[in-house]
């Protein structure tokens, strides 16, 4: 999704273009919770927040169209919570890249869905034991801001793209 179409006008100066400039559409890294084969020749990619009902609908719905086409479908997911890292969706967000360190994403995810209207410090502790994740290695992701670099992208490709709400397809 590179614009290759994007020129400087000025040849006499050496710009640095922005990301809106220079991408046309999602960038989907190894980084990126996926469900399915990275060659399918469909996408889905959904910007979401875990604070969103909505999105959690949408998710499930996107996860039962690649269950039909699994061969076809592969579906990525992007963060896009409020940018305020105080905030429950943000920290929702970081629970969710906490569990995908340890290969539980998408149920955590279903979880925080779940009670999007609860979401809280206390419940992710709650539902990565239920999970039965590591729990210092989870405590300690929640706190040492590693994941924090890949929501900051995935709300800075959002709003390159001008994504304007979540869910977003």
């Amino acid at each position: 999704y590179l614009n290759e179409r994007y020129a400087e006008n000025d040849p006499l100066l050496t710009a640095i273009p922005t990301l809106d400039k220079m991408i046309t559409g999602p960038i989907i890294t190894d980084a990126d919770p996926a469900l399915g084969a990275g060659d399918a020749p469909v996408n889905i990619v959904i910007y979401t927040d875990f604070t969103c009902w909505y999105c959690g609908q949408t998710v499930t719905d996107a996860i039962k169209v690649r269950q039909q086409f699994p061969d076809k479908v592969r579906l990525v997911h992007k963060d896009f919570p409020n940018a305020d890292k105080t905030f429950k969706s943000y920290q929702a967000a970081i629970a969710g890249r906490c569990a995908q360190a340890q290969d539980k994403f998408w149920e955590m995810g279903d979880l925080l869905y779940k009670n999007y209207n609860n979401l809280n410090q206390t419940l992710f502790n709650s539902l990565a034991k239920d999970l039965k994740l590591n729990q210092p290695q989870f405590k300690q992701c929640l706190t040492n801001g590693a994941t924090t670099a890949l929501i900051d992208d995935n709300i800075k490709e959002a709003n390159a793209l001008r994504v304007s709400g979540v869910p977003a397809i």
